[in-house]
């Protein structure tokens, strides 16, 4: 899905764009639908744990990203 992403920007706003967009799409999914869904019984602490795991994650997914695809430029 990433090649399609805005082919014909640069290559670092491409991947911190995609990689922004899927965090949030996973966070809504993940965080909040859990939050809505179940009683927890630390929202606030959870709500933070969750967010920050899953800025750590999609972080070294951008690292992949641009290791993978840094020589290709606006390619």
């Amino acid at each position: 899905m990433f090649p399609h992403f805005r082919p014909d920007a640069a290559i670092l706003p491409r991947i911190v764009q995609f990689v922004g967009f899927m965090a949030i799409f996973h966070w809504s999914l993940h965080v909040l639908a859990l939050l809505a869904k179940q009683n927890v019984p630390n929202g606030g602490q959870f709500l933070a744990l969750e967010t920050l795991f899953l800025c750590v994650q999609f972080g070294l997914f951008a690292v992949v990203l641009f290791v993978i695809y840094r020589g290709l430029g606006s390619a």
